[in-house]
């Protein structure tokens, strides 16, 4: 009888050991993802301003970026692509959104303490990854570009400002590195 309680006991404590390097390897990686995805926002951000001011200005001004003048707006769109290419800042946003949907899918199955937290989560880096996706590859005209990038960006900032508000004890401190 005594046998049993004693191995009843190291169970139980194996099982609250194991909980709580779950929680926090999940902790631990949410706050890495949460980094990614500050990334993969900035790329966003200045590939949605170049392609937008670019576009606005050639259609406009008649000009491309370096003062050329243009009939068409897709000798700017090219002439920014080369630039942003020049620099890897596509292909580097892109290399971020994959490595946080691969950190998004790598937290799956969350501890059951963390499932709302994870379900706020995939919600955002899905929108992050959709915003990813139509910012990297303009198409359609430019106010449907511009209004489109725009909603997702708003979108986005309200789940992340929840998301702090929610969970911002598990998430890095803006000055903190991951």
């Amino acid at each position: 009888m005594k046998k049993l309680k004693i191995w009843s006991l190291m169970l139980i404590m194996i099982t609250i050991v194991s909980c709580n390097n779950s929680e926090k390897q999940f902790d631990e990686g949410l706050a890495k993802g949460y980094v990614m995805m500050a990334k993969t926002m900035y790329g966003n951000a200045l590939i949605f301003d170049e392609f937008a001011n670019s576009w606005r200005q050639a259609i406009f001004d008649n000009k491309t970026p370096s003062g050329k003048y243009c009939t068409d707006f897709n000798e700017a769109l090219r002439e920014v692509k080369d630039s942003l290419d020049a620099y890897d800042i596509r292909k580097e946003t892109k290399v971020f959104n994959d490595s946080l949907l691969l950190i998004a899918s790598e937290l799956n199955p969350p501890p059951s303490e963390r499932k709302d937290c994870y379900d706020d989560f995939v919600e955002i880096v899905s929108n992050v990854s959709t915003l990813t996706r139509n910012v990297i590859e303009p198409n359609g005209s430019l106010n449907d570009y511009r209004d489109k990038n725009k909603e997702l960006f708003d979108i986005i900032a309200k789940e992340v400002d929840q998301f702090r508000i929610k969970y911002g004890k598990i998430l890095p401190k803006k000055d903190e590195e991951i």
